[in-house]
Parts: structure tokens; sequence; C-alpha cells
């Protein structure tokens, strides 16, 4: 998808913005407008990289809760670090050393409010193309990030899920989203909480496992012995 957007428009500097937000949603869990407010010292080199979601003047966060800092959880594919490293020396290239300046840019520097617009929409109309479904948003990047947390944070694991996902979350991969988000190895009381905060939400949110964690009936199957099992263990299979 990251290519289809690179290749998707005349202007290298539009295809490479367009890109940029769908990479900040995957592999940050941002909404489109956090990553088109993202400025370059937004993005801190640290053990792990994360970027920092901040309100500037004259452009709020959805809420209060929505500002935070987000660690890179993944190891990125070559073409996401290429594409990071672009939006980088292009953004230099305009604004020189002054890294309090946008990270994501248009031709001449900070895209209007109409070019966030047309990025946006532009991002959406690709992603139903590319997935064939009419109703895939660019949120919906958004909800992959969620989900991957979810997985590794609680030790949901699904065969479906990781395909679906294109990469396997391994035993390391879910033990780093664990100590990074959680500061444990083990899941915790705390994976909510730190799912939340990934998110951007409110710490007393439901939203966070109503609306955006779709894999709790895998993990509750994966919890729940059948009645094959249970007879084969000598279990109860029946409460009636």
């Amino acid at each position: 998808t990251l290519r289809a957007l690179l290749r998707s428009s005349h202007s290298r500097a539009q295809a490479r913005a367009q890109a940029g937000v769908l990479f900040f949603a995957y592999r940050f869990g941002l909404r489109g407008r956090e990553a088109l407010q993202l400025h370059r010292i937004d993005l801190v080199e640290a053990d792990p990289t994360y970027i920092v979601v901040r309100p500037r003047f004259g452009k709020t966060l959805k809420r209060t809760t929505s500002r935070r800092a987000v660690p890179l959880l993944w190891k990125l594919t070559a073409m996401e670090t290429k594409l990071l490293e672009d939006l980088r020396v292009y953004a230099k290239g305009i604004y020189g050393d002054n890294e309090n300046t946008p990270l994501i840019c248009a031709e001449t520097g900070e895209p209007t409010r109409s070019q966030k617009a047309q990025i946006l929409q532009s991002v959406g109309r690709l992603l139903k193309r590319v997935s064939g479904n009419p109703d895939t948003t660019l949120h919906d990047a958004r909800h992959a990030a969620a989900n991957r947390v979810a997985a590794c944070l609680l030790g949901i694991r699904h065969p479906g899920f990781e395909r679906l996902l294109g990469e396997r979350l391994d035993e390391n991969v879910r033990d780093r989203v664990r100590r990074v988000l959680t500061g444990h190895s083990s899941s915790t009381r705390r994976a909510v909480w730190a799912l939340r905060r990934y998110m951007g939400h409110s710490g007393n949110s439901t939203s966070t496992f109503t609306n955006y964690v779709h894999i709790l009936g895998e993990w509750a199957d994966s919890l729940t012995t059948s009645a094959s099992e249970a007879a084969d263990l000598g279990g109860i299979t029946s409460i009636r």
C-alpha cells in the first residue's frame, strides 16, 4: 500500500505526504490529522524511537488525553525506513536546521488546510481500491495498530490475525511491547491502561476495547476449553 501511495500522484511531495500519513497511522496508531500536525522535533531518536503528539498554536488535538509520547514498537521495513528519512530530508531542505517545523510537507512547506484534506481523502480512496473494500478508511490503519498492540499486551495468539497483518508477532516482539508499555515482561493489569494511553484515549474510556480491539472473541475462544478437549482431560463437559 505504501508503494501504491508513493506512485499515486504526479507530485512527489504529495505522494510522500500521503504515504507518511498512512505510515504514522499504521505504525504509531496516530489519527490522520495528528500525523499532519507533527513537527520534526516531535520525532525523537532514542531507544526506542518515539514521537510526541501535542497541540500547536492554533491547532488543537481531539482531546486533552490525545497528547502523548508514542514509541516505535516494530521493526520497520526498508521502504518504511526510507520513507521516514525522505520525509526528514525534504522538510530540512525547506526549513533548514529549524526542527520546530512540519515533518510532513507539501511542495513548498506545511500543507494548507485544503491540501491536508486532499491528502486524507487521497489516502482513503487508495485504501479502498487496494483493499477492494469500499468501507475501508485511513482510520482502519489506527485500528490495526490498536489490535497489534493488544495482541502483544494481552497474550492473544491467533494465526489468522497474524496472516492478516502480514507479520509474525513472535515472543521477542511481544516481550518488547510489554516491557516498553508496561515495564513488565508478562501481561499485567497495566495492559488496559497502557493501550488506552498508546491510543490517546482517556483513562476511564471503554471505547478502546468496545470500538477498536476486534480480536477479543478470538482471545476468549483461545481461553475456553472445548468440549472435546475437556472430555480428553476427563473434565466436566456440561453443567446441565
